[in-house]
């Protein structure tokens, strides 16, 4: 296993033998007006100063970026060693910010994967893109050659309201998997328009007028998680302050 890590910060391409079998990796977050993702354009995004040096064998740095509600600071800490890459992604908040959640994100090419076991159930890619989530520290890749990765969360810090959960995904032609920092019983929920170039919550009293009626509440919570894509859902959101630290530790070990 031989990564190449991108001077923007994350891990490109990992090869085995002469076949790359990832696409991207990268760091996520949003508030209830904006996305950031780190190895594209996110929406409503302000990228304010950006320090990062990489090797052949690690990534270190860090980005500061605002949305509309939030501004912070992420470290970048990437290392490779034989067989085993560790991902530390720390999140600082500069302001007081929103948190639909926070992503540590690995994506990988299907023809490559036979198979992935996420909470003791084996899935096969069917292009489903419903999100596999479960409160759990691990996935386990099966590879067609035979050989398995495991995805580890190592460690976490957090804030009130988020917690560690895994998912997996079969999206097109690749497998995505987050570990992430997700909203537990959250006191703030509200409706979004999930696209591209809009990612925006409607206003937060018509969000609490529609969401106090059970069947829209029950059709659009996580809607587009639970069924597959869908543009408009409803989600957690969970207050920082200033001050406060996410933190996801990860390792992607080869078995």
């Amino acid at each position: 296993m031989k990564p190449v890590f991108s001077k923007k910060g994350y891990v490109e391409k990992i090869y085995l033998g002469r076949n790359n079998i990832i696409l991207p990796w990268g760091i996520e977050t949003s508030d209830s007006k904006g996305f950031f993702t780190l190895n594209k354009k996110g929406c409503r995004e302000k990228i304010i100063k950006e320090e990062i040096k990489k090797n052949n064998d690690s990534i270190l740095g860090f980005i500061k970026a605002e949305l509309p509600n939030s501004k912070w600071r992420i470290n970048i800490n990437e290392k490779y060693f034989k067989k085993k890459i560790l991902r530390k992604n720390k999140l600082t908040c500069l302001s007081n910010c929103e948190f639909n959640d926070f992503v540590s994100r690995f994506r990988f090419k299907k023809e490559f994967i036979k198979s992935v076991e996420i909470s003791g159930k084996k899935l096969f890619h069917k292009n489903s893109n419903i999100y596999y989530q479960f409160p759990v520290k691990e996935v386990i890749i099966n590879l067609v050659n035979g050989q398995k990765l495991k995805i580890k969360i190592n460690s976490v810090k957090t804030i009130e309201g988020l917690v560690p959960v895994m998912y997996v995904r079969d999206s097109l032609n690749e497998w995505v998997i987050h570990a992430r920092l997700f909203p537990k019983n959250p006191k703030i929920k509200q409706i979004k328009i999930l696209r591209s170039w809009y990612n925006k919550a409607i206003p937060q009293g018509i969000s609490n007028l529609l969401l106090s009626i059970k069947p829209i509440y029950n059709f659009l919570w996580y809607r587009g998680e639970r069924k597959g894509y869908f543009p408009i859902g409803a989600y957690g959101l969970v207050k920082g302050k200033r001050g406060d630290v996410l933190e996801l530790e990860t390792e992607v070990r080869l078995e």
